[in-house]
């Protein structure tokens, strides 16, 4: 019977995919709050009307950055958390690319979209030792 209990390697490496994660999550959020016409910019999307939407959206980037921070520091006892980092990133994808498909205004949302699938990529391989025992 294979040994299934994760090489310590690979829970470095699955932290380093979280923090890196919660990073990128973070500057979202920031630029959402502090500089929302350089996503616009950036992107080429139209920002909704009402600047509370962006700040409801920041928030809760924010608070995923931090849960995926918690479960870097202890991935194994976070175990459920580095699921939803995986599950929400795909999710992410989902919810961004949907839109994007066949509406040319919206081409700006396979970036962040992309992001997010190569996030759930990177946390699934890193983890998968650990997830799938």
């Amino acid at each position: 019977m294979p040994d299934r209990e994760p090489a310590p390697g690979s829970l470095r490496a699955l932290a380093l995919t979280l923090r890196v994660g919660a990073v990128y999550d973070w500057v979202f959020a920031l630029q959402m709050l502090v500089a929302p016409a350089l996503l616009e910019r950036t992107f080429g999307l139209p920002l909704p009307g009402a600047s509370f939407y962006l700040n409801v959206i920041a928030a809760l980037l924010a608070i995923a950055g931090a849960a995926y921070w918690v479960a870097a520091s202890d991935v194994e006892t976070y175990r459920p958390l580095v699921w939803v980092a995986v599950g929400g990133r795909l999710l992410g994808f989902a919810l961004l690319a949907i839109p994007a498909l066949g509406q040319p205004g919206l081409t700006g949302l396979w970036i962040p979209a992309l992001g997010d699938l190569a996030f759930s990529i990177a946390h699934f391989v890193t983890g998968r030792r650990l997830l799938v025992r």
